[in-house]
């Protein structure tokens, strides 16, 4: 898992990254429940902090392939997935947005 996360965040390309969260996506059905929460913790924390939106928009991918894959299983942590995403959608300005904007907001949608 610590692998495939190095690549998500520091990879060197954004299709290195893309592939790093469907491989999460995907290794997220054998987790126990303490590494799903570890793992979607760590996701919420880069979507919170991350400030280039091409990598949030991996992140919340990521985040949804795992809801995916593991389905009910990210339900206690729904309490943190759906704030975050909404006050990501409420700060793309609809007037202004652009590619990385509409992936973003398709993203958050296609999550929850």
């Amino acid at each position: 898992m610590q692998a495939i996360n190095i690549q998500l965040t520091d990879g060197s390309t954004v299709n290195v990254r893309k592939r790093a969260s469907y491989c999460l996506g995907a290794f997220a059905q054998i987790l126990t429940g303490k590494q799903l929460a570890t793992l979607s913790q760590i996701l919420l924390d880069k979507i919170k902090r991350g400030t280039n939106k091409a990598d949030k928009v991996i992140h919340v991918q990521c985040l949804s392939l795992m809801a995916k894959s593991v389905g009910s299983k990210l339900s206690p942590f729904l309490g943190e997935i759906i704030p975050n995403l909404s006050k990501l959608m409420q700060q793309i300005d609809p007037e202004q947005s652009n590619d990385t904007d509409n992936e973003l907001s398709e993203a958050c949608l296609t999550t929850l």
